[in-house]
């Protein structure tokens, strides 16, 4: 799993930070992957915006997953524990953030799963 955090003010976008995780030995489900990947973002994103020099009033995320974004924007209590925990987490840590769809061979994140070269 990987991600990454833009910094987009009205001039320019910079880069913060990303994160790689491996996915676990146990298997799990690409949408459940999707969705630990959801709430590590979460995470990274309440940690850059506790920031005294950063002031940030909106946030956007995207995901490529509609199961997902469908997931976060419904009640997490009508799903089974594993989602419903991280769904909640994701709820109540970041109730400002606007989570958008963008389709999987736009999302630059993937590259780096995809094994492409950095030349």
């Amino acid at each position: 799993m990987f991600l990454c955090v833009y910094f987009s003010p009205l001039t320019k976008v910079s880069f913060v930070a990303f994160k790689i995780r491996v996915a676990p030995a146990k298997t799990i489900s690409l949408p459940k992957l999707e969705l630990c990947c959801a709430v590590l973002l979460v995470t990274i994103v309440e940690s850059i915006t506790k920031s005294p020099e950063i002031e940030i009033t909106s946030y956007g995320a995207w995901t490529d997953s509609t199961i997902v974004l469908a997931w976060i924007n419904s009640l997490a209590f009508r799903w089974k524990n594993f989602v419903a925990n991280r769904i909640s987490t994701i709820q109540s840590t970041e109730p400002l953030i606007h989570w958008y769809h963008v389709p999987s061979k736009k999302n630059a994140t993937d590259c780096v799963s995809r094994g492409m070269s950095a030349v």
